[in-house]
């Protein structure tokens, strides 16, 4: 839990690596708590969800970078294509939708 929150204090300079980072560590925190359920369901059940919610939270923004990520590779793959800048409205709504 504690490196999904060093993550997730990285996504504030770097969302493309923190926040898919940190969504990554949520999944192993789920999966140990499926792990060891049957020491303690009501606890592991109630961690879990809170742990999906708060993956859900970060998915909208984590979905925004790679789409900016991909914008990006796009205008660099495709310089004469995209020279007009007709991809820079799509991309500056994308960087208003990681935050």
């Amino acid at each position: 839990i504690g490196r999904a929150l060093a993550h997730l204090e990285t996504a504030r300079d770097k969302p493309e690596q923190g926040l898919h980072k940190c969504r990554k560590r949520l999944k192993s925190v789920r999966a140990l708590l499926r792990l060891v359920r049957s020491g303690d369901e009501p606890f592991c059940q109630t961690e879990n969800e809170c742990y999906k919610q708060v993956s859900a939270l970060l998915a909208g923004p984590r979905e925004a970078t790679a789409l900016v990520e991909t914008v990006d590779r796009l205008a660099n793959a495709f310089p004469e294509q995209s020279a007009g800048g007709g991809l820079d409205a799509v991309r500056d709504r994308l960087v208003l939708r990681q935050h």
